[in-house]
């Protein structure tokens, strides 16, 4: 980060691609895992109140990267329909977003935002107002949701398995 605000400050090409922040606003939008996909997903999508309500609660505290709500609520922890996405997710970013700054479709991070502050604004703000970031991180926010969705249905459908079995057990007492 300082060797790229120097590189800007001085006028020179900026070095670096990959910095904390990068991660912090491309890579793990939500927390980490990217689950703010999953979060607008669970909100919109979800059949099972339980999962609505969740993504309803963790919508606040994941647009500005805190996802304990979804980690420990839908969860995602010891979940292994869950756990392919929450991997897969910050790769995806990550490549993608390399490859956008090195392109130049990006601009470098060049200053440092704080770790809540969320994708989009935060995209804007590292960049010196990069238009190519803020549109990434929106993307990118879309992509999330396109790789959540097949993994939330095979969930929901577990957990309606789950539900029923529950609901038999209870009736043969």
């Amino acid at each position: 980060m300082a060797q790229n605000l120097d590189a800007y400050k001085a006028g020179q090409e900026i070095p670096n691609i990959v910095s904390q922040n990068m991660f912090d606003i491309f890579v793990s939008i939500g927390g980490s895992g990217g689950t703010l996909g999953l979060v607008i997903l669970m909100m919109t999508r979800a059949k099972s109140a339980h999962l609505k309500e969740l993504g309803k609660l963790s919508i606040a505290p994941g647009l500005f990267n805190i996802n304990e709500p979804i980690i420990f609520g839908a969860p995602i922890v010891m979940n292994p329909i869950l756990f392919v996405p929450f991997i897969i997710t910050p790769i995806i970013n990550a490549t993608i977003a390399w490859f956008a700054v090195k392109s130049g479709l990006v601009g470098h991070i060049v200053s440092l935002v704080p770790w809540t502050t969320p994708s989009p604004i935060g995209a804007l703000l590292a960049t010196n107002f990069s238009m190519g970031a803020l549109i990434l991180s929106v993307l990118l926010i879309g992509l999330s949701v396109i790789i959540y969705y097949p993994f939330l249905k095979v969930y929901e459908t577990s957990l309606d398995r789950e539900e029923a079995m529950e609901l038999e057990a209870v009736k043969a007492d």
